[in-house]
C-alpha cells in the first residue's frame, strides 16, 4: 500500500520543508492596494519563489505560500475599480467570483459576472474588468504557465 504526504504550499518532495510555511489563513495575507488604472486590492496567497509581477506595481510580490509554477490570489475590486486591459503572454488564468458583480471584457466580448461565475482566460488573450456596481466584487484567481 502506497502512502502519500500532503504538503500545502511546497514542493512534493514527500517531506516537510522547514524553511517554508506549509499553510496560512487569508487573514495573515497582507492586502496590497493597487492604484488606478488597476484600482483594486490584491492578496497573493501562493506564488513561485521569484514572486509575481502584478500590473500597477513596480516590484514582483511574493505570496504567503510557494509553489513551483502556480500563482493564486484574491482580488477585491471596489465600485468604480477594475483591471486595465492586459495580456498574460505565457500563462492561462482561471477566475472564480466569490461575491459582488462586475463586467469582464475578453477579446472585445463583454461578460457580466456574479458569484459563482467561472472564467478561463488562455494565454495571449486581452482581458479587463470593471466594477460598475455599488458593492465590492471579490474573486479568487489562479495562473499557471502553459509550458
Amino acid at each position: 500500500m502506497e502512502t502519500f504526504t500532503y504538503i500545502i504550499g511546497g514542493d512534493c518532495d514527500f517531506g516537510w520543508r522547514s524553511r517554508m510555511k506549509e499553510h496560512a489563513e487569508e487573514s495573515e495575507v497582507k492586502p496590497i492596494p493597487v492604484s488606478a488604472p488597476f484600482k483594486r486590492v490584491v492578496k497573493l496567497l501562493v506564488s513561485p519563489e521569484q514572486g509575481m509581477e502584478i500590473p500597477g506595481l513596480a516590484e514582483p510580490v511574493l505570496g504567503m505560500l510557494r509553489a513551483k509554477k502556480l500563482t493564486v490570489g484574491i482580488t477585491e475590486v471596489p465600485p468604480g475599480g477594475g483591471l486595465a486591459p492586459h495580456i498574460h503572454e505565457d500563462t492561462e488564468e482561471v477566475i472564480y467570483v466569490l461575491s459582488g458583480t462586475a463586467e469582464y471584457t475578453i477579446e472585445g466580448q463583454k461578460i457580466p459576472i456574479k458569484p459563482g461565475s467561472i472564467l478561463h482566460i488562455p494565454p495571449k488573450v486581452k482581458h479587463e474588468a470593471k466594477n460598475n456596481s455599488n458593492a465590492m466584487m471579490k474573486q479568487i484567481w489562479c495562473t499557471s504557465p502553459v509550458k
